[in-house]
C-alpha cells in the first residue's frame, strides 16, 4: 500500500509541476521539501509513513483540483486495499 501511495504521490508531484508557472513551482517544491521532513520523521513507523502520504497526496489532488489544465488522475492506491 505505501509504494503505490509513494507512486501516487509522485505522478500527482509531476503533473503539477508540469503545468505550473515559475512562482507555483517554486511553491510546489517548498510544499514538497516540507512534506519530506515531516514524513523523514516518520523514521520505520509504516502507519506514521502512510497517514503522511496520504495527507500529501491529498493536499496535492486539491491543489490540481484549483489548477487549470491539470488532470487529477486516477492512482494505484485507489485501488488497493489497506491491509
Amino acid at each position: 500500500m505505501l509504494s503505490a501511495l509513494d507512486f501516487d504521490v509522485a505522478a500527482q508531484y509531476r503533473a503539477l509541476a508540469k503545468q505550473a508557472d515559475p512562482s507555483q513551482k517554486s511553491a510546489l517544491l517548498s510544499s514538497q521539501r516540507d512534506y519530506l521532513a515531516t514524513r523523514s520523521v516518520c523514521g520505520s513507523d509504516r502507519a506514521c509513513l502512510e497517514r503522511q502520504t496520504r495527507s500529501r497526496l491529498h493536499d496535492l489532488r486539491q491543489q490540481a483540483a484549483r489548477t487549470p489544465g491539470v488532470l487529477i488522475t486516477t492512482l494505484k492506491s485507489d485501488h488497493v486495499s489497506a491491509p
